[in-house]
C-alpha cells in the first residue's frame, strides 16, 4: 500500500461544503479523501509500528472498506488490549521501556507492572515483533 505522506490539498473550499457535496455526489469524496488522508495517516501511523499497516488501515477506512478495516482492527486488538492490563499509562511506559524507547523509570503515583503482567505484555509485544524473544 502506498505511504500517504503528501500534505493536504490547499484550497478555500469550506469543509462543511465538501462533506455536504460528498454526501450528495459520491464522486466528490475524492476531495475529502485527499484533504484528510495525510492527517488520518499520521494519526494511525503514530499508533502502529508498521508503516504498511498504517497505510493499509488508513486507506481501508477512508475508502469505506469496513471489512478490511475490521480485519486489521481485530488483528491489532490484542496489542490494544495489552495496553490496559494494568492502569494506563503504566503498560504503555513498560512497553516503551521494553522496546528501548525510554528507561524503565516510574514516578509516583506510577509504579512498575506486576511481574506476571509484565511477562504477558512482553509476550504480546513479541507476537507483533516489537521486542525480541
Amino acid at each position: 500500500m502506498e505511504n500517504p505522506v503528501s500534505e493536504p490539498m490547499a484550497g478555500d473550499t469550506d469543509e462543511a461544503d465538501l462533506v455536504r457535496l460528498a454526501q450528495e455526489h459520491p464522486s466528490a469524496f475524492a476531495s475529502l479523501y485527499q484533504r484528510y488522508l495525510p492527517r488520518v495517516y499520521r494519526y494511525v501511523r503514530a499508533r502502529l509500528e508498521s508503516e504498511e499497516e498504517a497505510a493499509d488501515l488508513t486507506h481501508a477506512a477512508l475508502e469505506g472498506d469496513w471489512k478490511r478495516a475490521r480485519e486489521l482492527f481485530h488483528r491489532l486488538f490484542p496489542l490494544c488490549r495489552a495496553m490496559f492490563i494494568e492502569t494506563n499509562p503504566i503498560p504503555v511506559k513498560e512497553a516503551m521501556a521494553m522496546m528501548g524507547m525510554i528507561a524503565p523509570e516510574f514516578r509516583l503515583p506510577l509504579c512498575r507492572m506486576a511481574d506476571g503482567n509484565r511477562e504477558r505484555l512482553r509476550a504480546v509485544l513479541q507476537q507483533f515483533g516489537l521486542v525480541k524473544a
